[in-house]
């Protein structure tokens, strides 16, 4: 019975074994076929890469004539070629997330040693996932190991950058709140390398846009102005800007008197204009009737003081 030996694949040349009979016994040994010179358990020797098998045969003391006839024997092989690991999947070199995969094949059955930013290795399998990390440059590192124990001597390393932070937009240049203005210009800064996208509430659907955008002429009421920012992490940041358009109309109005004024004559009508100021009272009646009295009157909808002196008018 062999008692130790090698394992199925190893990457020592060395190798031992040790054996032993349920009888008083002598021993033969062979490798590959050859027999060894020295048979006494434990025996050790060298042996050249490659599969290589072991046997062991014992014959009894007491009966030199009786022979075991199921030699134990043990196939092992010496490997000492290191695997190729390959990375199949992993993360960009800038990304916003926080989580990495990793996935890898081997030219050759093996096992995975893992690091992630200069920590011990240890076990992992393929795919590999690690995180949520933070924000900043990270590294990973993945040894392959094949069954005799070589470790690969091109370990898969990766490096990347994680950014979850979105890009931050200030407005440089903005309309009041309320404004005057129907055709403001709009500007604005974005505190990383970006993408950007304007768009007019109520108008077209966003455009590309890069820092100003004028605002095309618009009608009394609320407007919203909105910067859409992508930055290379694919992190999305966006700022909005309000305002009130409230342009009053100050085109003069005629406007009726409240009363008609009192006048010496049969006056026919009042005219008031709140242009100059000035009001003109078109009467009628007899032939030099003097209109004399001082009125009050309305002016742009509030009453007006009346004159400092009494305006005489002749009728007719």
């Amino acid at each position: 019975t062999i008692l130790s030996a090698p394992p199925a694949a190893t990457a020592l040349t060395f190798t031992r074994f040790a054996f032993d009979a349920t009888a008083d016994a002598t021993f033969t040994c062979t490798l590959d076929d050859v027999a060894l010179p020295d048979c006494t358990s434990p025996v050790g020797f060298d042996v050249a890469v490659g599969a290589h098998t072991f046997a062991v045969t014992a014959t009894s003391r007491q009966a030199p004539d009786v022979v075991d006839p199921s030699p134990a024997t043990h196939a092992w092989i010496v490997d000492q070629t290191p695997p190729l690991a390959t990375l199949l999947f992993g993360p960009p070199g800038l990304t916003n997330n926080a989580t990495a995969v990793f996935e890898l094949e081997a030219n050759e059955t093996v096992t995975y040693l893992c690091s992630i930013d200069g920590g011990a290795f240890a076990p992992c399998d393929s795919p590999w996932t690690v995180g949520p990390l933070a924000d900043g440059d990270h590294i990973a590192v993945i040894l392959a190991v094949d069954a005799a124990g070589n470790i690969t001597s091109a370990p898969v390393a990766v490096s990347w950058t994680i950014d979850t932070t979105p890009p931050t937009i200030t407005f440089t240049e903005a309309p009041s709140d309320p404004t005057e203005t129907a055709a403001p210009m709009i500007t604005f800064v974005i505190d990383e390398p970006a993408v950007a996208a304007c768009e007019l509430a109520g108008g077209a659907a966003a455009a590309p846009c890069d820092g100003e955008f004028a605002v095309p002429a618009q009608s009394n009421g609320d407007h919203a102005f909105t910067v859409t920012a992508v930055d290379a992490a694919g992190n999305v940041g966006t700022a909005t800007t309000a305002w009130l358009l409230d342009i009053v109309d100050w085109t003069p109005t005629p406007i009726a008197p409240s009363r008609a004024p009192a006048v010496s004559a049969t006056a026919s009508s009042l005219i008031a204009y709140d242009t100059v100021r000035d009001v003109v009272i078109a009467v009628t009646g007899e032939p030099d009737a003097a209109l004399t009295e001082a009125q009050t009157w309305l002016w742009d909808g509030a009453a007006a003081a009346p004159p400092a002196s009494s305006q005489a008018a002749t009728a007719g």
